[in-house]
């Protein structure tokens, strides 16, 4: 599904800050990996660039074999929104809008009719057992029931890829886990999932790891 081939990212701050470099990665499509590694260590830069949120310095980045450098930003916000679903630690729901209507979103943009976008909440919703929260207001959710709602919404578009930024991050353990057993249902489901994180005992639970350290990516041994 991805290559990554020397992936690059420099920001121009006073003499050139390099965050990554020249980075390798092939993402299969019903791989689940886990990118671990210290604040700072250029996780999340990876995470934006394989979002389509970025794009490398150097080197290429292919999505189903189409190089998406030669992309213009409508073309890759239109692939972005098809196939890419986002999850972040801080649930990112919108406190005006109930869990249906909070899930419904991503549809809205996509210019999906009222009783498509309903029917695809409630079953995205159902498939992280919150079909009983639908009208209720993020306020009035648990922590584990927001990350379940921003779980509901990365899915709703039927993405191919689901990007996860530190997803237990603002959770207790025992909810943390149950949020980690959400992401294996996903990869039984066949889905691909990338997870960031910094915590090991997160890492532990993902079948495929990798360390970046100072912008640099390694494979850990199985």
């Amino acid at each position: 599904m991805i290559r990554l081939e020397q992936v690059t990212k420099q920001y121009d701050m006073g003499g050139g800050l390099t965050v990554l470099h020249a980075l390798n990665l092939d993402i299969g499509d019903n791989d689940y990996l886990g990118i671990l590694g210290p604040s700072g260590s250029g996780k999340s830069t990876l995470l934006h660039i394989l979002g389509l949120l970025d794009r490398p310095s150097a080197g290429r980045y292919l999505l189903h074999g189409r190089d998406t450098g030669a992309l213009d930003d409508s073309e890759r916000s239109r692939l972005r929104g098809r196939m890419i679903g986002f999850i972040f630690q801080s649930f990112h729901l919108l406190s005006s809008l109930s869990v249906q209507e909070n899930v419904e979103l991503p549809l809205h943009y996509q210019r999906v009719g009222k009783a498509e976008r309903e029917q695809r909440a409630r079953e995205a919703l159902q498939s992280v057992s919150l079909s009983h929260r639908l009208h209720h207001r993020p306020n009035q959710l648990s922590g584990g029931e927001r990350q379940r709602t921003a779980i509901a919404r990365a899915l709703v578009t039927r993405p191919d890829l689901i990007l996860a930024d530190e997803p237990t991050g603002n959770l207790d353990q025992k909810t943390g886990q149950e949020i980690l057993e959400v992401f294996d249902e996903l990869h039984q489901a066949g889905k691909a999932i990338v997870l960031i994180t910094h915590d090991p005992a997160v890492a532990r639970r993902i079948p495929r790891i990798y360390h970046i350290v100072d912008g640099h990516l390694h494979e850990a041994p199985p």
